[in-house]
């Protein structure tokens, strides 16, 4: 099943929840599918980890059932928005140089890390590129130097050409591999990192 064949049923069974409370679920479930794409995961398979949609929906309802006799009009609201305690408040103020340069510190180094992990992938391409640049000169001088008589030094050079050839080959696969493992290390970093500092609950909407 699709995102937009899930979201369709799921509108289509909420129908009787008020209005803004069913657009806060449905952009509650597309932003859950959305993340769970954005880990990698196929459409299809995102959907499916949220679980079957007529159970989801009736769960839903029922949760709203039980929460509107308690005042809550919320249906994926687990508790009351709690009151901003006044000493927090004062206590982050205070502390303001402190945390705002430890978090300052910390988004320094993510982004050291981040430039060192690209400037390797960078130099293990540059080698890569650097050896088929040899190996097609090498076989260029090689057989120039054939040409001109110059036979033992010709062929050493066109058998060192075919070498780096080889290594390049082997390069490639390696750099190709490296670069999509960065990739990977990367988005799953800013999903976390996404996760921590933009929480997001149906209240929230």
């Amino acid at each position: 099943m699709t995102k937009s064949e899930f979201l369709i049923i799921l509108r289509k069974k909420l129908i009787s929840i008020p209005e803004q409370d069913r657009r806060k679920t449905i952009q509650y479930y597309s932003e859950m599918i959305d993340d769970r794409i954005e880990e990698g995961f196929s459409e299809e398979d995102a959907v499916e980890q949220i679980g079957l949609v007529y159970e989801l929906a009736s769960q839903i309802m029922s949760d709203y059932k039980e929460q509107s006799s308690d005042g809550r009009s919320d249906p994926n609201s687990t508790q009351q928005k709690k009151s901003v305690n006044p000493v927090v408040v004062i206590l982050l103020i205070l502390g303001f140089p402190l945390w705002f340069s430890l978090l300052l510190t910390a988004f320094a180094v993510l982004v050291s890390l981040f430039i060192t992990l690209w400037s390797v992938i960078i130099a293990f391409w540059s080698v890569f590129v650097s050896f088929i640049a040899c190996a097609f000169s090498g076989v260029i001088v090689g057989v120039v130097f054939n040409i001109l008589g110059n036979v033992f030094p010709g062929t050493a050079m066109i058998g060192a050409a075919l070498i780096l050839a080889g290594l390049s080959v082997f390069s490639f696969y390696g750099c190709k591999a490296l670069t999509k493992g960065a990739a990977f290390l990367t988005k799953q970093i800013a999903v976390l990192i996404k996760k921590v500092f933009l929480k997001r609950r149906p209240s929230d909407a």
